[in-house]
């Protein structure tokens, strides 16, 4: 089975129990057309393996009854990332567009950008969401990604506290 096909299965296992019989016939059409839409622009620029990775140490994380945030960021908008449980968000509910997501009309002949799925853990099991990935995948295939925020006034201190476990993380 190719990686494209068990996304399929993935997502029509999603609409099993999350669509069918729990929206209207009439409104079923809308997901139908999206998720056809949403499908072919996934296997079109191959993120196929990136949803079927993602999708996996969140299944993880939720088999060990860990908390996974519902959603983040643009991924919101992708009703396959929401049929295959990576969000808990519907985006045909909310209006939410696939197009914030991925939209090819940003992409250059010399840039082409990918989209993001943003997902949050609870502080004390990320270390071993990343052992997971880097055992299931190759340490060598994982990397991590810094990012860096100015802090001003209060934010300031209350950091540097925490980061001498003068103060909790509440």
């Amino acid at each position: 089975i190719s990686q494209y096909d068990y996304m399929v299965q993935l997502c029509r296992e999603g609409w099993k129990k999350k669509v069918q019989g729990v929206i209207s016939k009439e409104k079923e059409q809308e997901y139908v057309d999206r998720i056809k839409m949403e499908l072919g622009v996934i296997k079109e620029i191959g993120l196929e393996g990136y949803f079927l990775i993602v999708q996996d140490y969140i299944a993880f994380a939720r088999k060990n009854n860990w908390l996974v945030g519902p959603s983040r960021g643009s991924v919101g908008g992708c009703l396959a990332a929401y049929l295959m449980y990576i969000t808990g968000i519907d985006p045909i509910y909310y209006g939410l567009s696939f197009e914030r997501f991925y939209n090819a009309g940003r992409n250059t002949k010399d840039n082409k950008t990918m989209p993001d799925i943003d997902t949050d853990f609870p502080r004390d099991k990320r270390e071993l969401v990343i052992e997971y990935i880097k055992n299931k995948y190759g340490h060598d295939k994982v990397a991590q990604i810094v990012t860096f925020h100015e802090l001003k006034g209060k934010s300031s201190i209350k950091e540097v506290l925490r980061a001498h476990k003068a103060v909790s993380n509440d």
